[in-house]
């Protein structure tokens, strides 16, 4: 009786912790890169922030949960709450720019960029808050 007993129960086990190891791997993977990705597009921040602003539902579309590249000058660059790095690229409109956050080489990032210079970054379009999303960040090598 005993015999049966560990032929149901070990392989069970084995298959509780190779799910936990599954899941635990699953969810504590860090998202893809997209500094290895090919961009879809590649435009200036003008550019971007006028086709949402003008047709945000054509622009969706487009661009939304694509990987791009955008260039344009620093106008602010921040730290979120979390330790994120957040540049925000300027464009001619008033109301908004394209707000990108970077995942990951955050301090390399921060040492090579300074507010008003021009740089080229590529990220994965969310959308359009207040201003256009780009998620995921790396900064081009062009």
């Amino acid at each position: 009786m005993k015999s049966k007993t560990s032929k149901i129960i070990i392989p069970l086990i084995i298959i509780v912790i190779a799910g936990i190891l599954t899941m635990s791997y699953v969810f504590r993977a860090p998202e893809n890169s997209v500094a290895n990705e090919n961009s879809v597009y590649s435009l200036t921040a003008n550019e971007l922030f006028t086709a949402f602003d003008e047709n945000e539902s054509m622009a969706n579309e487009k661009y939304l949960g694509k990987v791009i590249e955008v260039s344009g000058a620093i106008n602010e660059i921040e730290k979120t709450d979390n330790g994120q790095l957040v540049l925000l690229l300027s464009c001619d409109s008033p109301m908004g720019g394209i707000r990108c956050t970077f995942e990951s080489e955050q301090d390399k990032v921060s040492k090579q960029v300074s507010q008003g210079t021009t740089c080229t970054i590529k990220g994965k379009c969310s959308g359009m808050l207040m201003d256009v999303v780009l998620d995921n960040c790396s900064l081009s090598r062009k």
